[in-house]
C-alpha cells in the first residue's frame, strides 16, 4: 500500500532544493559570510508560509550578517522560486537560524571536559 505523501511535503522538498541552489550560486551579497547550509523547510499545510532553517558556520558576527543578508534577499529568492517552481501561489518565506549545530558542539565540549 503506498504511503501518504502530502503535497506540502513535496513542495517543501522542491523549495529546499531550489533555495539551496539559489544561495550557493546566485546570491552575491558580501554580507553572506561563513558556510551556509539550508537544513530544513517547514511549510504550512495550505502552502502559504515557509520557514527556511539555515545553518551558518562562523562567528556570531558572521551569523548575524548572513541572516540579515538572507532576510534582505527574501524578495529576490521568492521571485526566482516563482519562476522555477511554477506553482499557483508562492508561499511567503522567512529565514531562521538553526542553532542545533551550536548545541551539539557545546555538548561535545562538555563531554571532553568530563
Amino acid at each position: 500500500m503506498p504511503e501518504y505523501y502530502p503535497r506540502s511535503v513535496r513542495v517543501a522538498d522542491l523549495i529546499k532544493e531550489e533555495v539551496a541552489s539559489i544561495i550557493s550560486n546566485e546570491l552575491k551579497d558580501p554580507g553572506i559570510q561563513g558556510f551556509v547550509t539550508l537544513v530544513l523547510v517547514e511549510l504550512t499545510r495550505d502552502i502559504t508560509s515557509a520557514t527556511l532553517w539555515v545553518s551558518v558556520l562562523g562567528t556570531e558576527k558572521e551569523k548575524a550578517s548572513t541572516m540579515q543578508s538572507l532576510n534582505r534577499a527574501r524578495g529576490f529568492v521568492k521571485t526566482l522560486l516563482g519562476r522555477r517552481l511554477k506553482i499557483r501561489k508562492m508561499p511567503d518565506i522567512r529565514f531562521k537560524l538553526d542553532r542545533s549545530l551550536d548545541a551539539q558542539e557545546e555538548i561535545e565540549r562538555l563531554l571532553k571536559d568530563v
